[in-house]
């Protein structure tokens, strides 16, 4: 009966092993033909949007009106219209960055320098917003191998999700870089003072297509853990409602051979 039993037990583990393997094995497809028709449809819908904003450019060179008022309305929604096409093609980038297997180009990143990058463009917003934008750095910083886009890109999003929770209402993002010991790591804390996180919520916010916001997409902070995961690094988060939202990465200085390196 000893014997029998044993042998139960292993069988349940293998049936076990092998149903995980192939859960994985089908995830593994999945994203393979979601990214293949993903592709596909973004390259559809980007002829057309290609073509609505040449004919646009071509509108306001040579059919403005003459009237200064009508000119001055036609600018005002060709441009309108041009910023529409622009946030489309960056939901298709979004789409496109987390559906994609990594095609990572890994280098010596200066941390500080990208950083700084993805702060400048939200430069003009945040003095529209009454946002004061701060970067810190802490210590000295270990020299880490990254893909630079990719980390760029992660934090971008950070960014936009510290301003997005700020509401336009003003207030204050910080930006800390700093460095973890044993074994040696490199830190980025992202804190907004914004509305905060449900308790509820905290547990979903990386995952793909969820979104607490009526115009979000659900992908900006999946996008964030995908580049965070792909370095082999980690991200917490922690959130207090009506207070504010910290999100720390931290990322190894020599982390094992990344894809597509």
């Amino acid at each position: 009966m000893g014997e029998l039993a044993e042998s139960f037990n292993e069988m349940m583990i293998t049936i076990d092993r092998t149903r995980e393997l192939e859960a994985q094995l089908y995830n593994a497809e999945k994203a393979v033909v979601v990214s293949r028709l993903g592709s596909a449809i973004a390259h559809e819908i980007r002829n057309p949007l290609n073509y609505i904003n040449l004919t646009l450019d071509h509108l306001q060179a040579s059919f403005a009106p003459e009237d200064a008022e009508k000119r001055e309305r036609f600018s005002s929604l060709t441009k309108q219209v041009k910023a529409e096409v622009a946030r489309i093609e960056a939901r298709i980038s979004e789409f496109l960055n987390y559906s994609r297997p990594p095609q990572l180009e890994p280098q010596s990143v200066d941390l500080l320098a990208t950083t700084r990058d993805a702060v400048r463009i939200f430069e003009p917003q945040a003095a529209e917003s009454n946002v004061a934008i701060t970067v810190e750095v802490q210590g000295e910083l270990p020299k880490i191998i990254a893909d630079r886009e990719s980390l760029r890109s992660a934090i971008t999003n950070l960014i936009i999700n510290g301003l997005q929770a700020m509401d336009g209402s003003g207030g204050r993002l910080a930006i800390v870089l700093s460095s973890e010991d044993e074994p040696r790591r490199a830190r980025i804390d992202v804190t907004d003072n914004g509305r905060g996180i449900a308790p509820e919520d905290i547990s979903k916010v990386f995952e793909p297509y969820y979104s607490t916001k009526d115009t979000g997409t659900g992908l900006g902070l999946a996008i964030v853990k995908k580049a965070v995961d792909d370095h082999h690094g980690s991200i917490s988060v922690k959130s207090k409602v009506g207070e504010g939202t910290t999100f720390t990465i931290t990322l190894p200085s020599e982390p094992p051979a990344l894809a597509g390196g």
